[in-house]
């Protein structure tokens, strides 16, 4: 029963669970030590299971605990979100590929200027597709400010985004929190 259960449940989030944890740690090695992890202490918790709400939150939330905690222990700052590419169509041409991959870039680096919390609520909500109750669980902070940082994030990247396409501009400043 509990196998099927975990196979069902926690497995299908390992993906997830792993780009979260590369997220803080940028290193393939320790995100993959932090999902077994998670993993490990969520079949040692299978007794209780029957508590747990949400599974793929729940995980969520301990992977970036242990994240943060990898962190912490090896005295260092948690870098900012990499850039996610999106695989192309059959169809596109080397242009629109190109272009594409330019657009990613530069959504890339700008968010590599917002604070912690509005980067990783963004990702969260915008890459993951998590719900904004989601989101405040795993972050541990309240609903209304998961939308602000959701609103100020997506706000400075709008502006930003809008400067760099039609001015040529990429001197944007840092998000304010």
């Amino acid at each position: 029963m509990f196998p099927e259960i975990f196979k069902t449940r926690f497995l299908p989030a390992k993906n997830k669970l792993y780009r979260f944890a590369y997220f803080f740690l940028k290193d393939q090695d320790e995100a993959s030590d932090v999902v077994q992890e998670v993993l490990l202490k969520a079949w040692d918790y299978r007794e209780s299971w029957h508590k747990v709400k949400n599974a793929e939150a729940w995980c969520m939330t301990m992977t970036r605990n242990l994240a943060l905690d990898r962190i912490k222990a090896a005295g260092r700052s948690s870098e900012s979100l990499d850039t996610v590419m999106w695989v192309s169509a059959g169809g596109d041409s080397p242009f629109d590929v190109t272009e594409r991959s330019d657009s990613f870039a530069r959504v890339g680096h700008l968010m590599e200027k917002l604070p912690e919390r509005q980067a990783e609520a963004v990702r969260l909500r915008d890459i993951e597709g998590f719900t904004y109750e989601e989101i405040s669980e795993i972050m541990k902070i309240d609903l209304g400010q998961v939308k602000i940082n959701l609103h100020r994030a997506r706000k400075f990247l709008r502006e930003n985004l809008l400067k760099i396409n039609e001015y040529g501009l990429e001197s944007a400043g840092k998000a304010t929190s």
